[in-house]
């Protein structure tokens, strides 16, 4: 019986030290001018993140936003392993928000360039924020819109998928049209690989359908947690405008400060049964969202992962993102 109990133990032991050191790719993340190289480097270092690819994002910085993003390009090639640099959409405050000849003339330029791992993220929609970091009017573009057209036309040419930022809740009044374009877009343009990051604010049964209707749907569950639903409620609270429809796919509980997370069943269920279609990614904006917030997400999300299949949690991880951004295979 002694045997037999010290055989578990080492297999349970086992499969959590196989969970903890389990690869982290960070799909997607942004930094802007307040960001260090050096900080950033060590920061993914110290939380164990294999790679994290990363577009960069004006805000207030002053000077050439180009200036930036070379860069992000040079410290991606300095540490290869680590960066992966994503061509920003923002570039100049605005990138296609605003369609102008000139910004489509710079993007396609900048596209050029050798050394990028991807795209960034297209903003199509995106609640109004008025808080201390961010204060922008709300954004809603079509999804047949030029601007997304020339975006698709642009990941075709550079065989990357596209990111797509969407708010299926804080846009109720469009949540159906949207649903009806992104269903058309899926469809029509079959040789691109659709990512939406946050999940797009889709509940469950929405993000299923999608998934059995289209075969180049994938979901970035990015502020997608507890901490984040709560990080939001306090900025409500305050009377701070911000998005405040962001899904959560997990329950937490915290004693003296100490949190426990698991997953809610039928997201757990959607994970399991479809492991392909869920990339991980942090998407952190500001430099805040790169400490602490980092950290407690990060462990978050290892203690999720051991809640899953081992090779569901290595998909999620870091296999999927490989795949989709012909990264090179951490595991071998």
């Amino acid at each position: 019986m002694r045997k037999f109990i010290s055989i578990i133990l080492f297999l349970i032991s086992s499969q959590v030290l196989s969970s903890q050191e389990i690869p982290l790719i960070d799909a997607h993340s942004q930094i802007d001018c307040n960001m260090k190289s050096e900080y950033l480097v060590n920061r993914l270092k110290e939380l164990n993140i294999s790679k994290s690819l990363i577009s960069t994002r004006w805000g207030k910085c002053k000077g050439n936003a180009s200036s930036l993003e070379k860069e992000l390009l040079q410290l991606s090639q300095e540490n290869p392993d680590v960066i992966g640099a994503l061509l920003s959409m923002k570039i100049d405050g605005m990138g296609l928000q605003i369609l102008k000849p000139d910004v489509l003339a710079k993007l396609n330029s900048r596209s050029q360039q050798l050394g990028f791992t991807g795209l960034g993220e297209l903003i199509v929609q995106h609640a109004a924020h008025d808080h201390k970091r961010l204060k922008r009017s709300a954004t809603n573009i079509n999804l047949n819109d030029e601007r997304v057209l020339f975006a698709i036309d642009l990941a075709k040419k550079m065989k990357f998928p596209l990111v797509l930022h969407i708010e299926l809740r804080d846009n109720l009044d469009a949540r159906d049209k949207t649903l009806n374009d992104l269903n058309e877009l899926l469809s029509e343009n079959r040789d691109v690989n659709f990512i939406l990051i946050h999940i797009g604010q889709a509940d469950r049964e929405t993000a299923a359908t999608l998934i059995k209707n289209h075969s180049n749907i994938y979901f970035i569950p990015s502020h997608s947690d507890p901490i984040t639903k709560k990080k939001i409620k306090k900025r409500i609270e305050r009377g701070e405008k911000a998005q405040s429809g962001w899904i959560n796919l997990f329950k937490r509980k915290c004693i003296e400060g100490e949190c426990t997370y698991w997953w809610r069943k039928g997201w757990k269920d959607l994970v399991i049964n479809n492991p392909d279609r869920f990339i991980l990614g942090f998407d952190n904006v500001f430099i805040n969202h790169w400490g602490r917030q980092f950290e407690k997400k990060v462990n978050m999300w290892r203690e999720l992962l051991e809640q899953i299949p081992n090779e569901v949690a290595h998909q999620i991880a870091h296999k999927n993102a490989e795949r989709l951004w012909n990264l090179k295979p951490i595991i071998e």
